[in-house]
């Protein structure tokens, strides 16, 4: 009856007493739970019986009694009276006997109404046994949580350093996402990101530099006369 209902986690339990220790319990809380499901279930269908023998004695009692007035009308049916005072007598009797009917219909009507089975069975579909099973099963999850080992965290390795204000600074590769850490808040900053040169600029810039070079000397001191000698100063 135990092991009906087995868990998720049931086959991370490590070796060893501790292990051993945690599978008891684990063994005990299930245990527990499903005898208690079923003290409520054996609870629930006495309750439900007691109801139906209910039933049944009252619809045996009316019906007893109903053969017995039965009896008493056949035998007093060709009773009519012989003289004033019989037939009076025989009024108050009929009379008497309208009484006990009005008397016995509450009996009556409490038989007319249906029994807790009857409407469970009358509201039961199948998806409802569904439905109980997995409820069960939840609570036998949750019962044998706090006995089942953590689950195994992702250990995360990265540089880092303090920064002001006590918090903590995550080192992350460029045009990835740092998380910083000041007076137990998270903060994410975006690194920005660095290019390095492609090989075209790297060459339009070797190009420059040689064009540079081979300035004639004709054309510096022209350049130099229109904005007031800056190469002669020694600014270039």
């Amino acid at each position: 009856m135990f092991g009906s209902y087995p868990t998720s986690r049931e086959s991370s339990i490590t070796a060893g007493p501790r292990g051993e220790v945690r599978e008891r319990c684990v063994q005990l809380a299930t245990g527990r739970l499903l005898l208690n499901e079923l003290w409520r279930e054996r609870w629930d269908r006495l309750h439900l019986l007691l109801e139906v023998r209910q039933f049944s004695r009252d619809a045996s009692a009316c019906f007893d009694w109903l053969r017995s007035r039965e009896a008493q009308l056949a035998a007093q049916r060709r009773q009519l009276g012989d003289s004033l005072a019989e037939t009076l007598r025989l009024l108050g009797a009929h009379e008497a006997f309208e009484r006990t009917l009005a008397g016995a219909e509450d009996r009556f009507n409490v038989l007319r109404r249906l029994t807790t089975l009857e409407l469970r069975a009358m509201e039961w579909k199948p998806e409802i046994s569904t439905q109980i099973q997995q409820e069960k099963r939840a609570k036998v999850r949750n019962a044998v949580q706090e006995f089942l080992p953590p689950m195994p965290r992702p250990q995360i390795r990265s540089d880092s350093h303090l920064v002001r204000g006590g918090g903590r600074l995550t080192h992350i590769p460029p045009g990835g996402v740092r998380i910083l850490m000041t007076s137990g808040q998270q903060t994410q900053q975006r690194q920005p990101e660095t290019t390095a040169p492609s090989a075209i600029q790297i060459v339009a810039s070797r190009k420059m530099d040689r064009a540079a070079q081979k300035i004639p000397r004709a054309t510096i001191d022209a350049a130099s006369a229109v904005r007031g000698s800056p190469w002669r100063q020694g600014r270039v």
